[in-house]
């Protein structure tokens, strides 16, 4: 039996049967496949608040059920409250339990399985409004996709306060006998989205690391924009110094004033993060990576990927095998 209480006054579905289930999951969310483990006794429910571009929900499961859903149009967190299942996204396989979310990008099919009495909170944002937070935060509009990291790490610190949010949210609705004021709404919906920004990994995460983001000169955000475009290619200053019509001495002061760091090692985690997307598929050597993605020693690849996520390159290879 469910043991939680999130959005209570928001119902948006209740399934007594099989029957009942499969019909919702094609109804509301054009679910392909259901498979149920004993769909005699299977029961589900789930519970729903939308506020602008955000969205909430809570999820229950009687028994084990096996999901196919359709390519998405939101970026989709996925937070197991109780139990435990697992969320397949092409060939990475991420489980979620109380130390690991599951974030799907914009356009992606995915394939859910759940464990009995297995219950969630779903966060899904509209890309748009991610596309637009981004691009105030950046000062610049993002050029590249905005892809995420499948799996998040709960225990990080700005993971934690996206939970903290969300559950906030969650009871707010379930507390007032009346909507909250739309500026509490409003506010809120963009702290969530910031949040889920800073919590979850993607191409202009070491951008968002430094404060503050608004304030960096025209020239830096040229340089990182050149950096991020051409990230397979040598940079050299004397392009960077090309390309933003400013001294090597004025571009270098400059970003350790407003990044915290240089052109170089800016370029460098671009090139990581390049190489942890490319360690995710399957079928690729740690060595082969470390090239393609601008090092030439496999063991400084190492040393340095370690430095930035916390795991070997192997690791990451094994984890997505």
């Amino acid at each position: 039996m469910p043991v939680t209480s999130l959005l209570q006054r928001f119902p948006f579905f209740r399934a007594s049967n099989a029957e009942e289930f499969r019909e919702s999951m094609h109804t509301l969310y054009g679910v392909s496949r259901v498979e149920l483990e004993k769909p005699d006794t299977f029961r589900a429910w789930a519970n729903y608040v939308m506020l602008g571009d955000i969205s909430l929900g809570y999820a229950f499961c009687s028994g084990r059920m096996s999901l196919r859903f359709p390519e998405n149009e939101h970026a989709r967190q996925q937070i197991a409250i109780r139990g435990r299942s697992a969320t397949t996204l092409g060939s990475n396989r991420i489980e979620l339990d109380r130390d690991h979310a599951c974030t799907t990008s914009l356009g992606r099919a995915m394939h859910l399985d759940c464990e009995p009495g297995h219950e969630r909170m779903i966060l899904r944002i509209t890309s748009e409004a991610l596309e637009r937070k981004l691009a105030a935060l950046l000062g610049t509009r993002p050029k590249a996709a905005l892809e995420f990291e499948p799996s998040l790490d709960l225990r990080q610190p700005a993971a934690q306060r996206l939970i903290r949010l969300l559950w906030f949210f969650g009871k707010l609705f379930d507390t007032e006998a009346t909507q909250p004021p739309p500026l509490v709404l409003r506010e809120l919906e963009q702290a969530i989205i910031v949040s889920f920004l800073a919590a979850n990994r993607h191409p202009y995460s070491p951008r968002l690391s430094v404060q503050p983001l608004d304030t960096a000169p025209r020239h830096v955000r040229l340089a990182e924009e050149f950096i991020e475009a051409n990230w397979r290619e040598p940079v050299s200053i004397d392009k960077l110094v090309e390309i933003t019509g400013v001294s090597a001495r004025v571009l270098f002061r400059s970003f350790r004033q407003h990044r915290g760091f240089t052109p170089m090692e800016f370029a460098k985690q671009v090139r990581l993060n390049q190489a942890r997307r490319m360690l995710a598929e399957p079928g690729v050597s740690v060595t082969a990576v470390a090239y393609a993605c601008g090092f030439f020693s496999t063991g400084h690849f190492a040393r340095a990927y370690r430095e930035a996520f916390g795991e070997l390159p192997s690791e990451t290879v094994r984890r997505s095998s």
